[in-house]
């Protein structure tokens, strides 16, 4: 019995390290070793502890390079269903230029909103 959870664990170990090594991107394979190192070194729920603690600061790295800006638009592309007066969309047209209109999408956290808050390219 101990032959084959020993076989069973190797086996494992061999599939998510050795072969995955190649499939997956480089910092996916340092989180897999370093939460495999951590559960050998300090126990099992320090080690899944500093996995997911890794694993979400990955996540924002990963998600706040991503771009939430759909399209970027101006006021002579794009127009309001408000009905106004004459007046307002004579001045709406001349100014329409000056207009700067940012259709978001996805999910927006701290790193997507501090891009919209300096300034989008």
């Amino acid at each position: 019995m101990g032959g084959v959870l020993l076989f069973l664990g190797l086996s494992f170990l061999y599939d998510w390290l050795y072969k995955s090594w190649s499939q997956l991107p480089w910092i996916d394979c340092v989180l897999i070793v370093l939460s495999r190192g951590d559960r050998y070194l300090f126990g099992f729920l320090e080690g899944v502890g500093v996995g997911l603690f890794v694993a979400l600061v990955i996540f924002v790295v990963r998600y706040s390079r991503v771009s939430v800006v759909r399209h970027t638009l101006s006021g002579v592309n794009c127009h309001s269903s408000v009905d106004r007066s004459p007046g307002e969309r004579h001045l709406l047209a001349q100014k329409g230029e000056s207009l700067y209109i940012l259709e978001l999408h996805g999910f927006i956290f701290f790193g997507t909103a501090n891009n919209l808050f300096e300034g989008y390219p």
